[in-house]
């Protein structure tokens, strides 16, 4: 491992460079597996298990009438949508008729109800032969089971070594991780410039967002678990407290994002207890190296992908993710704001 003095400048990339600096990184290209360490080892396991687990997200997606996966089919032969998740006691509750708050949770909610149907529909897969790949997996193997958000009071959420909590543990907190940056951009904002956002503004800081995101994606799992497990009071929250640490900042004509003091100082905790976890190499998130058709997301809807159509490339599944949180944001949170005049 190397090492590498953590910047005095806040900036999230910034930081999140210096840590990924403390470790080697493997090219996932890689192929000899006797000269893959166990971070390349596992990263290619992962691969094949998000690929396959993907097609069950996809035909939910295409199920959907609006073609955002904001609906589900019920055991009863009605549909679950959207409408009902705002309903949901505990999202009224921590909503408490802020609409804005409303509309960021809802839609989190529900994209985790999808999430749960296809994870019991492959997880099935897996257990009747279905799928060639096992469904058990060696949690020492996986960085990620041993390090997602830990040392965090969680009652009877121990993390158990099958593939479909690998995956969707991850898959999870990703989502959770967009919608809190989304439900953060109006007010880091407001506080850097005394005003509310239009939707356009609020649309081009988000393809800001994409990108730091896309930063973390690619950068070491201990980066991640660092900043979110600092922003992050319990691995069960959806809604996290402490991503009021962080703000927006305009650095040479373009917006980034940054931590405070009190962030950093936690950010910087959590990386000195996680680091030996990391085992000295990281890869970058799997789902960056899995590929997948695109979604069957609604005509225009975030059309925006990774994807070289024309050289039969096809998008990563990391980059469809992001591009159904955006279409769903498009929907859903982004009419909340004013047009330009």
């Amino acid at each position: 491992m190397t090492t590498s003095p953590l910047p005095s400048a806040r900036e999230v990339t910034l930081v999140l460079d210096a840590v990924n600096a403390m470790f080697a990184r493997d090219r996932h290209a890689q192929t000899d597996a006797e000269a893959m360490t166990p971070a390349l080892a596992a990263s290619h396991a992962s691969v094949a298990y998000i690929e396959a687990f993907w097609p069950h997200v996809a035909h939910l997606i295409a199920a959907d009438p609006r073609q955002l996966g904001l609906s589900l089919a019920t055991p009863d032969g009605s549909r679950r949508t959207l409408v009902d998740a705002r309903r949901v006691p505990e999202v009224v509750a921590a909503a408490a008729g802020d609409l804005m708050m409303l509309q960021i949770l809802a839609p989190m909610r529900m994209m985790s109800e999808v999430l749960n149907s296809a994870t019991a529909a492959w997880a099935q897969q897996l257990r009747t032969g279905g799928c060639p790949l096992r469904y058990g997996v060696e949690a020492d193997d996986y960085v990620s089971l041993r390090t997602l958000l830990p040392d965090q009071p969680a009652p009877g959420s121990a993390v158990g070594a099958n593939a479909p909590t690998l995956v969707m543990g991850g898959t999870t907190t990703a989502v959770t991780l967009c919608w809190n940056l989304l439900l953060r951009l109006p007010g880091a904002y407001r506080e850097a410039t005394g005003k509310v956002p239009t939707r356009g503004q609020l649309e081009r800081l988000w393809s800001m967002t994409r990108e730091l995101i896309f930063r973390i994606g690619g950068g070491s799992l201990a980066a991640f678990v660092g900043l979110a497990s600092a922003c992050a009071e319990r691995q069960s929250d959806l809604i996290w407290a402490g991503m009021h640490d962080l703000g927006l900042s305009e650095v040479e004509s373009r917006w980034v994002w940054t931590m405070n003091e009190a962030l950093f100082g936690r950010v910087l905790a959590m990386i000195k207890q996680i680091h030996l976890a990391q085992q000295g190499h990281y890869v970058g998130c799997a789902a960056l190296y899995a590929r997948a058709p695109a979604l069957p997301l609604a005509s225009g809807a975030a059309s925006d992908t990774d994807g070289d159509t024309d050289g039969g490339r096809l998008p990563t599944i990391f980059s469809e993710l992001v591009r159904w949180i955006t279409a769903v944001a498009q929907a859903e949170y982004f009419p909340l704001f004013a047009s330009a005049h």
